[in-house]
């Protein structure tokens, strides 16, 4: 009988322990229509990033390729000879490109930019909703039978 007597007054003394959490209490969890919510919100975040990933490696390809045929014209220049037609038609098809690849880089930051800022629009808005409660599995596993999300 102390035994049992001494077992509750542990299980007591480590509820108290426990900040937060009274007898029998316990942590909210996330509803079923929020759980749903930041389903969708996480497929639309995995899409806007999967877009930024794919803009940025672009931009990154393109301002290679400049720094490249910068380079290239830059010894074009060095090693042409005065009156050499050939040097002239070569730096003048690097300086067309050169052109080209900056126009495009121009065109491209914008839309580049605003997918950044969407993302990061939308993270702050999945963390600010969806992270503060706990998902319980079940209520996710339910959540996506049949989830219908917006595109994003």
């Amino acid at each position: 009988m102390t035994h049992l007597r001494t077992g509750l007054l542990l299980a007591q003394l480590a509820l108290i322990a426990v900040p937060g959490l009274a007898f029998g209490q316990t942590a909210p969890t996330m509803p079923i229509e929020q759980v749903k919510d930041c389903l969708c919100q996480q497929q639309q975040l995995d899409a806007v990033s999967n877009r930024v990933s794919a803009a940025s490696t672009a931009y990154a390809q393109r301002q290679q390729e400049l720094q490249r045929v910068e380079q290239e014209l830059a010894e074009v220049q060095r090693g042409a000879t005065p009156g050499d037609p050939q040097a002239v038609a070569k730096a003048q098809d690097l300086v067309d490109r050169r052109n080209l690849l900056r126009s495009q880089l121009r065109d491209e930051y914008g839309p580049y930019q605003s997918a950044s800022q969407d993302y990061n629009q939308r993270a702050e808005r999945y963390n600010a909703t969806c992270t503060k409660m706990p998902m319980l599995s079940f209520d996710i596993a339910a959540a996506k039978e049949n989830l219908s999300c917006p595109a994003p």
